[in-house]
């Protein structure tokens, strides 16, 4: 029980930093 919750923080953690570079990009992009 201990290292199915640790694993959705995980893929959360992973999803957000992975959509935040993604935000960042386009930022760029729309500056540029």
């Amino acid at each position: 029980y201990v290292n199915y919750p640790l694993g959705i923080l995980a893929v959360f953690c992973c999803f957000f930093i992975i959509r935040g570079d993604h935000e960042i990009e386009l930022r760029d992009l729309k500056n540029a």
